[in-house]
Order: C-alpha cells, then structure tokens, then sequence
C-alpha cells in the first residue's frame, strides 16, 4: 500500500468503528477484532517497508555499477 493512501484509510478505519459503536455493537467484540486484524495489517505494512528498501538498495547498487561497466567497455 502506498504511503498516500495509509492516513485515509487510517481515517475510514476510525470511522468504521465509531459506527459500529453507534451501532450497539460492544465494545469488547470491537476490541477482539480489532486485535485479530491488527496483527496481519501490521505485517503487511512492515513487509512493505522492507521492499521499499530493498528496491532502493538495488538502485543504488544499479546506479553505482553502470559507471564501472562504462569504464571497463572503454578499455
């Protein structure tokens, strides 16, 4: 998920629960499901982080070994 699109999902996500509350739903259901979705949501989130990195690392690493190439083409 895009970092644009976190803060207004985060926001939907509020809201979700305050009608749900409105609703009459407990608030001891809410928190049971909040906790069983919580945990892959914040996998999710921290799996994308790490891909993120990843591909900036291969950029970096793209962009350090065309120059070295160049130079060994030209010899």
């Amino acid at each position: 998920m895009k970092r644009t699109l976190l803060m207004p999902c985060l926001v939907l996500a509020g809201l979700a629960v305050i009608a749900l509350l409105v609703a009459g739903v407990e608030a001891g259901t809410l928190l049971v499901a909040v906790a069983a979705v919580a945990c892959p949501l914040m996998m999710l989130l921290m799996m994308g982080g790490m891909f993120g990195m990843a591909r900036r690392h291969g950029r970096e690493q793209a962009s350090d070994a065309s120059p070295h190439e160049d130079a060994a083409a030209r010899s």
